[in-house]
């Protein structure tokens, strides 16, 4: 076997983590694509051990657990409709379909240690310290308190922690409009059978673009995913400050002229 072809060891990716300047005590919110790392040898399990050596014992790993199916392409019908995606919204006890959050998360899920309310739609499963507080709170706690966010092998629109910034701005009522369903979209499909988006989707990687622009993301190569590292709280505030200065490019829409 040639050395191109051999597996990416566990040993492997606490150095690109390390390289990439995760360290011991840090807070991380994890997306993970583990495809995209190549042949991992001992595959999900290697990276989550990793993961935890990397941010060590008083460090914390939180990775999103929204009980959803890997993401369906809608019919032409639907597109018709304004639905651009759509998932089926799985039961909580159901830890046997793979879910749209990738491998790792579904393994890290039910990893010893690790705690997931499943209370709300948008759990979150959470190892290390206040780990009971990320799975109560979610991702709100880890970017108040300087938490980092992790992409490996993934790009900023997987990024769950910038939906926070929607949160903090009322979008122009036009443009709210354009993302609110009609009534017969909700009837066809409720949300607890179904996830959609509905019109145009907002652009997470402008806010990755300015980022990178200012230095502010780190990157590194593990196995063959490119893994980013930033601090979640400094890409929180360029969201929320493109929402509010240019709405309607975040939605990729001309901004309309004043009369």
């Amino acid at each position: 076997m040639s050395a191109a072809k051999q597996p990416v060891s566990q040993a492997e990716v606490v150095a690109g983590l390390r390289g990439l300047g995760v360290a011991p005590g840090d807070a991380l919110e994890v997306h993970s694509s583990l495809r995209s790392l190549g042949r991992v040898a001992g595959g999900a399990a290697s990276v989550i051990r990793a993961l935890q050596e990397a941010v060590g014992p008083t460090g914390a790993l939180v990775m999103p657990a929204y009980p959803v199916g890997p993401g369906l392409a809608p019919s032409p019908a639907e597109q018709a409709r304004g639905i651009t995606w759509k998932v089926r919204i799985l039961p909580f006890s159901d830890h046997t379909t793979p879910t749209g959050m990738g491998a790792i998360a579904d393994a890290f899920r039910d990893w010893p240690g690790v705690r997931r309310e499943t209370s709300a739609f948008f759990s979150c499963a959470a190892w290390g310290r206040n780990a009971d507080l990320y799975a109560r709170e979610g991702l709100a706690p880890l970017v108040a308190c300087g938490g980092k966010a992790l992409l490996l092998g993934v790009e900023m629109d997987r990024c769950s922690a910038l939906h926070l910034a929607e949160q903090q701005v009322a979008l122009p009522p036009a443009l709210a409009a354009l993302l609110s369903p009609p009534a017969d979209v909700t009837r066809d499909y409720p949300d607890d059978a179904w996830g959609i988006g509905y019109g145009p989707e907002a652009n997470f990687l402008l806010a990755q673009s300015v980022a990178e622009a200012q230095g502010l993301i780190q990157t590194e190569r593990i196995g063959q995913a490119v893994a980013r590292l930033f601090e979640a709280q400094a890409l929180v505030a360029i969201y929320e400050r493109l929402l509010r200065t240019q709405p309607y490019a975040v939605y990729g829409l001309p901004a309309p002229q004043e009369e």
